[in-house]
């Protein structure tokens, strides 16, 4: 588990923090991250946590169909700054080229209390994110 907006022993909600389970570390040559005012191609996907209604959870969306192949699948490209959810910025922002990571967003960095198209109001989403680029504009 990594934070990067509090020190050990700082936690006082678990509102204002991501959780991060690194599936495969960027190579040790990468050592950039994305800022703020970067753009970024990454695959993703993202459901909800598992509930009495969705065993697994509930997929909404995806840059890439099952199962990946990185020779077919397009990157989803997107300008960090430009309207992410808070919990998938920070989580960008703090990865490098190649980075996997299945990140779990509390709803108060997600989409908040109200319904927003597919996705309940509450909703923890996890997140699978492969970072393959980021640059300047």
């Amino acid at each position: 588990i990594r934070t990067w907006s509090k020190g050990e022993g700082d936690y006082l909600s678990n509102s204002d923090y991501i959780i991060v389970h690194v599936l495969e570390n960027a190579p040790s040559s990468e050592t950039v991250t994305p800022i703020y005012t970067d753009s970024i191609a990454a695959h993703y996907k993202v459901w909800t946590i598992p509930s009495t209604s969705y065993r697994d959870g509930k997929v909404f969306d995806s840059s890439y169909k099952e199962p990946f192949d990185k020779d077919l699948a397009v990157a989803a490209r997107f300008y960090v700054g430009g309207g992410l959810i808070d919990g998938f910025t920070t989580a960008v922002q703090n990865m490098r080229r190649g980075d996997v990571w299945e990140v779990y967003i509390p709803y108060q960095l997600g989409y908040g209390t109200e319904p927003k198209d597919d996705i309940p109001g509450y909703s923890t989403l996890i997140y699978k994110i492969m970072l393959i680029d980021h640059w300047s504009e």
